[in-house]
């Protein structure tokens, strides 16, 4: 078993991509860490670089300072020379063009680890320069603490399926979720900073996110001169989440054009605080395929904004199916790209309106997962997985992600899975 490289501490939660990043800089020159802001990228880096090398003095930039910024955007050959590598380089963002300077120093001396890079907002000009650097760089995505960073857990589980020798590790450790727990944690959500001990306000934590998130990630973009309007924009979007998508409705909501709808939800994406989640495209829907699901990331942040008081009022409320939906969808993303993998991932509804939450791709084989916020099992739950026959692809083991205390047989191919397993 893998330990963490970390130890617990009240402050800081051992993550999963901590080996993942190792290994990767241990073969790629230039590593880059994308993900919401205050999900602990910096912390990450930070943490590894103390258990790098003593010979390695890799020093520390943040192009949040000033004098920095300034001088990585209008020279940014001189940036380098002023911090040369190894360097780890906070926020790059700001200075998009300093990635065409780093590429052509890896092409002419790059060596592996040389520039460790954090960003919490994808760039064009940026994409556009990694597009260019396949082979020298690892880029990977970290999001706020999963279930299994949160308890401490073991780190080297392979991503979710619901397959024998991949939830095999998951029960030695499975933790038992009541009704109530799981939505005290939906309420709270996955920001780090909120399971530290050193901050017990929720409520001031995710209005001064939503403040610094509009002020620093949203004013600067073309396509906003109304903040106000943004964050309705953002409001309606949360109390969306876990639904089909309807930027028509959304625009109607905020009075805004569809295009400039469409505009603004990509900057959601952009700076991760939502995805898209597509129709699977061979099913027999076809109404559907041009209807992704919204999720946001952080359930915590979805019901801040959608203003649900407590975790009580929460579990009764219309939005309780949906929030739960959306944590199961985060767990399952979180599986994957903390371990520097992407999923190949859907929904399937089906003619008569029956629906799979979620459909897994996986060597050539379709891994269906429904949810239920129910505590006992029922084995009529697999007939859902019935709809799934014709898919095009061959269909593997399902699950059914519910409140049950244990996992439980459905059907010669279904388990119903407890949370403690995600």
């Amino acid at each position: 078993m893998m330990k963490p490289l970390a130890e617990p501490t009240r402050r800081y939660h051992p993550r999963m991509l901590e080996q993942p990043l190792l290994e990767a800089s241990a073969v790629f020159p230039v590593v880059l860490v994308q993900g919401p802001r205050q999900v602990g990228k910096t912390t990450l880096l930070d943490t590894l670089r103390e258990l790098e090398d003593p010979e390695v003095e890799r020093r520390y930039v943040t192009l949040a300072d000033f004098a920095a910024r300034d001088l990585a955007i209008e020279n940014p050959t001189l940036f380098l020379q002023d911090h040369p590598p190894p360097v780890l380089i906070d926020e790059i963002q700001a200075a998009p063009h300093l990635m065409a300077a780093i590429r052509e120093w890896v092409d002419a001396r790059g060596r592996p680890g040389e520039f460790w890079l954090v960003a919490s907002r994808r760039v064009e000009a940026i994409d556009r320069v990694l597009e260019t650097m396949t082979g020298r760089i690892a880029v990977v995505e970290l999001l706020g603490l999963s279930l299994r960073e949160l308890a401490g857990h073991r780190l080297d589980v392979p991503p979710l399926l619901p397959v024998a020798e991949v939830l095999a590790p998951r029960s030695e450790e499975a933790d038992d979720w009541s009704l109530d727990r799981v939505f005290e944690h939906l309420w709270r959500g996955s920001f780090p900073l909120l399971h530290s001990g050193s901050l017990a306000d929720r409520d001031r934590f995710y209005r001064s996110y939503v403040d610094s998130f509009l002020r620093r990630d949203i004013r600067r973009l073309d396509t906003v001169n109304d903040l106000s309007a943004f964050r309705r924009f953002l409001t309606a979007c949360a109390a969306q989440t876990g639904r089909v998508l309807d930027l028509a409705d959304l625009a109607r909501r905020v009075d805004i054009p569809v295009a400039i709808a469409e505009h603004w939800l990509a900057a959601l994406e952009a700076t991760f605080q939502v995805r898209r989640l597509p129709a699977y495209v061979n099913g027999t829907s076809p109404e559907s395929a041009d209807a992704p699901k919204l999720y946001f990331l952080d359930t915590g942040l979805a019901v801040h904004l959608a203003g649900w008081s407590s975790p009580e009022e929460l579990a009764e409320s219309a939005m309780a199916q949906r929030v739960f939906e959306t944590f199961v969808f985060g767990e399952i993303w979180r599986s994957f790209c903390h371990r520097r993998k992407t999923p190949r991932m859907s929904y399937f509804r089906a003619a008569d309106g029956h629906e799979v939450q979620f459909l897994l791709e996986h060597d050539g084989r379709v891994y269906p997962l429904a949810v239920e916020l129910e505590t006992t099992p029922r084995t009529t739950w697999a007939r859902v997985f019935t709809a799934l026959d014709g898919l095009g692809h061959a269909l593997g083991e399902g699950g059914v992600v519910c409140l049950a205390s244990e996992q439980m047989p459905l059907d010669e191919r279904t388990v119903a899975l407890p949370v403690g397993l995600l």
